[in-house]
């Protein structure tokens, strides 16, 4: 016994595999959907990272210029500060990417 779709004649296997494929295109096209949704999201979360990552390096400079009377907002990425030594507490060097080595 056969079921008809769009005219079509079809056993009762062939029948399932249609639903199965019509089916899993549905969960495809939501799937995709949520893909989307979320590399939407990734994008927006790099650009709020770059931004605070951005803002962080400029309230560093500040602070530092601020502490140790020594402007570096024209240092660029390269920046490399060294604490004096008589700062115990606060000693390192920043390399400009964020990261802070210990002294």
């Amino acid at each position: 016994m056969g079921d008809e779709v769009e005219g079509n004649l079809y056993d009762d296997q062939e029948y399932g595999i249609l639903m199965r494929i019509r089916d899993l295109k549905m969960s495809y096209k939501d799937q995709f959907t949520e893909l989307q949704m979320v590399k939407s999201e990734i994008e927006y979360s790099k650009g709020q990272i770059d931004a605070i990552r951005k803002e962080l390096i400029r309230n560093f400079k500040d602070w530092y210029r601020n502490r140790y009377g020594i402007d570096v907002t024209n240092a660029g990425d390269d920046l490399e500060l060294v604490l004096p030594a008589e700062d115990d507490d606060v000693r390192g060097s920043w390399n400009g990417s964020g990261v802070m080595g210990g002294g």
